[in-house]
């Protein structure tokens, strides 16, 4: 008769699979060349062996012993081979991120190196969210060039998820924001530096000022003007609707744009969600000016900070930014 033990079949010992055995670093610092590195970026971008090869100008048959060594240096299966091409396996997408990073480290260098030929003593390239610009971002840039005139400084105002991947590249040095929630938590830091508290703008004699209270039932069915989907203030938005049991606005436009939402705000009488230091920054301007409607957001605990990637040290430019930046975040507390 069979034991208990042999009925329940083999043991986990038996059958988990053995981790790989992946080289030391030093060997992978020896025989990882930067053709290897632009391969895998090629292939993330066509999804097969010939166009990338195309890519690089390189034949097709290079690209795969390319391809080929640097699977068996790793010991781990980099691309899944199907009739539709070459698709990355998990251990491919982190190789490929991280090639992505070393190759945007390359282009960084290249242009620190132009600057500096041009007189520059130090370039810092990072990204923004419209909600830092007011009181923090653009105050600790000028701070910063107070004390380092001849600095470089380049800034790309966009939406989180639309900057971090672009840290991740290795294009930014850090990003003024949040961590959107699909970015890979490994490969980041996060620093909070401020709150970022909503606030809803109307016109100037809009209906709604009228009123001596307003609250989320009364707004829900009207015409707004609100971040794209995805962004941390349009999630924070929505669920203010959803814990309040209501339906989030359905009559929206949806825009990273500040000067577009509040355009359309003044031509009208649809209501903008903006970050509160932007409101303000917009309110009380000539013609008909932005006014703040008494609309409380309930559990409302946005944040601003600095993201990096993990493992990466800041340039002296980079850390002296965020040391402003630090400045600045403390004066506003």
């Amino acid at each position: 008769m069979p034991t208990a033990s042999a009925r329940l079949g083999p043991s986990p010992a038996r059958s988990a699979a053995p981790p790989p055995a992946l080289p030391p670093e030093w060997r992978l610092r020896q025989q990882v060349r930067l053709r290897h590195l632009l391969l895998l970026e090629a292939l993330e971008r066509h999804g097969s062996l010939r166009r990338a090869s195309a890519d690089l100008s390189v034949t097709q048959p290079a690209a795969t012993k390319l391809l080929a060594q640097l699977e068996a240096l790793l010991g781990l299966p980099l691309f899944d081979r199907g009739p539709q091409g070459l698709a990355a396996t998990e251990y491919g997408r982190i190789m490929i991120r991280h090639a992505r990073a070393a190759l945007g480290e390359l282009g960084a260098a290249r242009d620190a190196l132009a600057q500096t030929a041009l007189g520059a003593q130090g370039q810092v390239a990072i990204g923004a969210v419209v909600g830092s610009l007011p009181r923090l971002t653009s105050p600790a840039i000028a701070a910063l060039l107070a004390r380092h005139p001849r600095l470089a400084v380049a800034v790309t105002v966009e939406t989180s998820a639309t900057l971090v991947p672009v840290l991740e590249r290795g294009e930014l040095d850090l990003v003024v924001g949040q961590v959107p929630a699909h970015a890979p938590a490994d490969d980041l830091q996060f620093e909070t530096l401020t709150d970022e508290p909503i606030e809803v703008v109307v016109r100037g004699g809009h209906p709604l000022l009228g009123r001596r209270r307003t609250g989320l039932a009364d707004v829900a069915g009207l015409a707004w003007i609100v971040p794209p989907p995805g962004t941390p203030l349009r999630a924070r938005f929505e669920a203010a609707f959803r814990t309040a049991g209501l339906e989030p606005p359905r009559r929206c436009v949806e825009t990273a744009s500040t000067l577009l939402a509040t355009s359309l705000v003044l031509q009208g009488d649809m209501l903008a969600v903006l970050p509160r230091d932007v409101a303000a920054h917009y309110r009380g301007g000539e013609g008909a000016p932005l006014t703040a409607l008494r609309l409380r957001f309930p559990a409302d605990v946005g944040t601003i900070g600095i993201v990096t990637r993990r493992r990466v040290r800041l340039s002296t430019a980079a850390a002296a930014l965020v040391d402003a930046l630090r400045a600045q975040a403390g004066a506003l507390a």
